[in-house]
């Protein structure tokens, strides 16, 4: 935010969000000047790699208690605490999406009709070694002989398939 719209841009609008949890919570004893400052300085010292958004859900989430309340006073490090928390519950978000992403990648690639087998790949590098170092009348012959191979992989194939 602050390479966007200069510096102290990022400090500004999270001072706002934070008076505003504070506003919010009903707490006879709202933040001071000096916490504003040292929880804004934490923040972007310690949860930098949080963009905007993901500040603002924290501080919704914040206000619905999910996290923790304040008793008389705003407390700075309950608000840490909350924000903690907030960062595990979204660790724990990106890794599970990106266990499903690779999952979906896995089964995307299992029933691709393109893909080709380990042992068809070897017998297709072979081909091409024996074709770079052969004669033309030598290539029928390899051509012919990788015909043979791919029927009896065929066969094999269709016998273990279960009949209807």
């Amino acid at each position: 935010m602050n390479l966007a719209y200069g510096f102290g841009t990022a400090q500004e609008w999270l001072a706002y969000q934070i008076t505003d949890l504070s506003e919010f919570s009903g707490a006879r004893d709202k933040i001071t000047d000096r916490q504003l400052d040292q929880i804004i300085q934490l923040i972007t010292d310690d949860y930098g790699f949080l963009n905007m958004a993901e500040i603002m859900l924290f501080c919704r989430r914040f206000k619905r208690g999910l996290y923790d309340k304040f008793y008389g006073s705003v407390d700075p490090i309950a608000i840490m605490q909350g924000l903690n928390e907030f960062c595990r519950e979204r660790n724990e978000a990106y890794a599970k999406r990106d266990r499903y992403l690779q999952e979906q990648k896995e089964w995307r690639d299992a029933h691709n009709p393109n893909n080709m087998t380990h042992e068809e790949a070897t017998i297709i590098n072979q081909m091409q070694a024996e074709y770079a170092m052969n004669t033309r009348e030598q290539d029928l012959l390899i051509e012919q002989k990788y015909k043979q191979i791919k029927q009896q992989e065929n066969g094999k194939h269709q016998e273990s398939k279960p009949h209807p």
